[in-house]
């Protein structure tokens, strides 16, 4: 049985003996379902639970118009790329990026509506356009448009639209230069692209910096058991 072919009734009985503890195995035993079924309905649950809490977390601990862009990453309503150019889109879409509102203040909403939601291609070519129109680089626009915490943020999307692999490959190496190692971002990193685009990473990060990441990372972990061996 398939999990959208179940009655309200049954997912809620699911939900009920997982309250009272039962396993995935005695719930499905009880109802006569799927394991594979009990286990996509307690997915979606803890889910859409976690997701409701990381919403509240950013509406508590951010403020306007950080919030509103976080909240905007977190529903995940990004475009495919779909290979289709839409040049009048394009165009449009640069002009919006590039107007003022009233009192030469820049619409944050539009802004937001338009990283958080069109495709990556999209938006490099819109970029384009907009560097072509106005002689200005986008995040020179951003820098003069807005402030604080919301022109971090979105500073830090359009160098991921813009090229993905180099800005890991930046925070990469940011995270072992100088003094010390940020391991938690380093591993981070390593970890949550490693079945996405680490190789991609790999060779923005040996294009960039002139030498292999792998490399790199031998070499910092050298100089911890240097340290250690100093004690």
């Amino acid at each position: 049985m398939r999990s959208k072919e179940l009655s309200i009734e049954v997912k809620q009985n699911i939900l009920r003996l997982k309250k009272k503890k039962k396993s995935i195995r005695e719930i499905a035993d009880l109802l006569g379902v799927a394991k594979s079924t009990v286990g996509y309905i307690l997915r979606k649950k803890e889910l859409t639970e976690y997701k409701a809490e990381l919403e509240k977390n950013i509406s508590s601990d951010t403020s306007e118009p950080y919030t509103a862009l976080l909240l905007a990453l977190a529903k995940g309503k990004r475009e495919s790329d779909s290979g289709i150019i839409d040049y009048g889109l394009i165009e449009q879409e640069s002009k919006i990026l590039s107007d003022l509102g009233p009192k030469n203040i820049a619409n944050s909403t539009q802004w937001i509506k338009i990283l958080t939601e069109r495709s990556h291609g999209h938006l490099r070519r819109v970029f384009d356009h907009f560097k072509k129109s106005t002689s200005e680089d986008i995040e020179e626009r951003i820098k003069g448009n807005f402030k604080g915490d919301f022109q971090k943020g979105v500073l830090t999307l359009v160098a991921v639209i813009k090229d993905t692999p180099l800005y890991f490959a930046d925070r990469l190496y940011s995270a072992v230069k100088g003094l010390g190692t940020d391991d938690s971002t380093l591993i981070r990193i390593l970890i949550s692209r490693s079945e996405v685009d680490l190789l991609s990473i790999r060779v923005a990060y040996r294009r960039k910096y002139g030498k292999s990441l792998y490399s790199t990372i031998q070499d910092t972990s050298r100089a911890y058991l240097q340290d250690y061996r100093m004690l």
